[in-house]
């Protein structure tokens, strides 16, 4: 994790060895905005562990740095990380090009 607190973690799914995936936070091109970013061996999509690694970063995410939003993006024909998207509790912002952007607000409390 660099100084900023943004960076990537691995994933494992117990009892599986090695690496199974990624989840974590970098600069989106030629900004400051966050994008949140994940991913998973194939054969572990539908697991929920996309959706509880990611919960878990933006926990940390909201916790550990002063950021107002995340967004997320992937091409619009994927509905399973949109469904990941949506379960985060991310909207629609914007679609382009066959992809589509996602954005997460922080709440206020």
């Amino acid at each position: 994790m660099g100084s900023d607190g943004i960076g990537f973690w691995g994933i494992e799914k117990k009892g599986s060895p090695g690496l199974t995936g990624f989840c974590g936070f970098r600069f989106l091109k030629d900004s400051t905005n966050i994008e949140l970013l994940y991913g998973l061996q194939p054969e572990l999509w539908g697991l929920g562990l996309a959706t509880e690694a990611c919960a878990a970063a933006l926990e940390y995410f909201w916790n550990a740095t002063g950021f107002k939003r995340v967004y997320a993006e992937t091409d619009a024909p994927n509905h399973k990380s949109i469904e990941v998207m949506r379960r985060l509790g991310m909207c629609f912002h914007s679609a382009e090009s066959g992809r589509v952007l996602y954005v997460l607000e922080r709440k206020e409390y």
